[in-house]
């Protein structure tokens, strides 16, 4: 690439960057303004104005295009070589910069950071444990009031989440109860473990795939899902995204024994990465003399045993514990799979036979699935693809219900596995997840059916990247993204 070229990459990127920031802040106003419609429609002393609805969904749509327009352009930039030098620079900075801005916001589509507070000031109480009452009881305090105000509110929940994750709302509670700085606390341990899963994703291709290491890691850092839901409404997914990359990284780095101890601490954040353990195990077990495997996997179930009962130490109360984890694995009418297969099975048989009957069909296909990924996996790439496939599975075939910050996983792990299929789904799936955003938003505010939105959410959080796949399943299908991967391979090379 020459020097005229390399400015005029630079420019570009800056110029992206720019307008990128433009359409994070109209996003932002977009989403506020939304919130703003809903908590109106449900107060008594303020007259809801349905007018702006329309006028409020145009705008963050419009943004929404706008930023997944600029994250495709910066991704092509990559993909034909043009980020090299500063220009290479400029697009993992600036990224980062969203990361931090965002930081400093308050969450307006999703409120969970909220009860991130609510769940940490109940293990404060005496006699509190989130993992075993409900959140409600905080809702009489005066921090109950405090977050009413910026409009949580509590349907009876237990936390569903692992003792890390109550241990670090109970700290956070404990340097404060301001809700701004408690939010900011929380919100930064999670902007930097997002970050810190950019830093292993660049870290894990250095190692797998170096000449797709920047595409990788941009796939992820610069991506407006990763961007707006971890960084900007604070979920706690990115603790556990950052443990399970780290505990890949291990894996390929050959210590199995500490790479299964950071997927415990994924599991005690949320229990979801024990779906990725298989794959670990037989990722070492055809990579390791099997004696030396033994004694690694002897050290890691005794040290796990260990963490787990320091962690769960100050919260049990026996198999109460798991209540939470119970009541959010329960199978009802939800935006999911499991939610229209629900459905439609209801209509023919009494609710607790459907409820069931999903479970055991849709396990099912997710564990043969499973198990088609595993026996794929012969050397470090085919695990990360294996472990990829596997959460892509959960979420969009075997989860009893979705929101858009549940693809944050699917998406960490693709990304590792930057290929143009992968990459393709990477950017349709993470467009569905903000597409959706809204919608919840809106039935809270009486605006649309409770109904209409689970409909909506799961044709095209669900629906879409499903037929996506069947696309890419299909021959022709493959041979339309194998020749465009090709294409851009072959542009990049004369590009250098």
């Amino acid at each position: 690439m020459g020097i005229h070229s390399a400015s005029v990459a630079e420019l570009h990127v800056v110029l992206l960057g720019i307008a990128s920031a433009a359409l994070y802040l109209l996003l932002y106003l977009a989403e506020r303004s939304i919130f703003s419609d809903r908590l109106a429609a449900a107060s008594v002393s303020a007259v809801p104005d349905a007018a702006r609805v329309p006028v409020d969904l145009t705008l963050y749509y419009l943004a929404t295009l706008g930023l997944f327009a600029a994250y495709a352009r910066i991704l092509v930039m990559c993909r034909r070589g043009f980020l090299v030098g500063r220009s290479r620079t400029l697009a993992l900075l600036f990224p980062v910069l969203f990361h931090l801005a965002w930081w400093l916001t308050q969450p307006f589509l999703s409120r969970d950071v909220f009860t991130y507070l609510a769940q940490g000031y109940l293990g404060v109480l005496p006699g509190g444990n989130p993992q075993a009452e409900p959140v409600t009881r905080v809702m009489a305090t005066a921090l109950g009031a405090d977050l009413a105000r910026v409009g949580w509110t509590s349907f009876g929940e237990i936390s569903p989440y692992g003792p890390l994750w109550t241990h670090l709302e109970i700290g956070v509670m404990r340097l404060s109860t301001d809700v701004g700085a408690a939010m900011l606390l929380i919100k930064g341990v999670v902007v930097l473990a997002s970050l810190g899963s950019a830093a292993l994703v660049w870290m894990i291709l250095g190692r797998l795939r170096p000449a797709d290491q920047l595409l990788g890691t941009l796939a992820y850092l610069a991506n407006p899902l990763i961007v707006v839901e971890l960084g900007g409404e604070g979920h706690n997914d990115a603790l556990m995204v950052f443990f399970v990359l780290a505990s890949l990284a291990l894996s390929i780095a050959r210590r199995p024994t500490t790479a299964l101890l950071a997927l415990l601490l994924g599991v005690l954040t949320k229990y979801l990465p024990l779906i990725l353990l298989p794959a670990e195990l037989v990722y070492f077990w055809r990579s390791r003399a099997r004696s030396h495997l033994s004694r690694s996997l002897v050290l890691a179930a005794a040290s796990g045993a260990i963490v787990a009962a320091v962690a769960y130490a100050p919260l049990w109360s026996g198999l109460a514990t798991f209540n939470g984890i119970g009541m959010a694995g329960q199978r009802a009418v939800q935006p999911s799979t499991s939610g229209a297969v629900l459905w439609i099975l209801e209509r023919r048989l009494p609710a607790s036979s459907a409820a069931q009957v999903t479970s055991l069909v849709l396990i099912a296909i997710f564990a043969l699935i499973l198990l088609a990924t595993l026996r794929s996996i012969t050397d470090a790439e085919s695990l990360v693809r294996s472990c990829a496939l596997t959460a892509l599975a959960y979420l969009l075939v075997a989860s009893p219900y979705v929101w858009p910050w549940h693809a944050a996983l699917p998406v960490a792990l693709m990304c590792l596995s930057p290929r143009v299929p992968f990459v393709t789904m990477i950017f349709v799936l993470s467009l569905c997840c903000r597409v959706v955003a809204p919608l919840n938003e809106l039935f809270l505010g009486g605006f649309i059916s409770f109904r209409l939105s689970a409909a909506i959410t799961t044709l095209v959080l669900i629906g879409i990247p499903l037929l996506l796949l069947a696309i890419l399943s299909h021959p022709r299908g493959r041979a339309i993204f194998g020749s465009r991967g090709a294409a851009a391979r072959g542009a990049s090379t004369g590009a250098m």
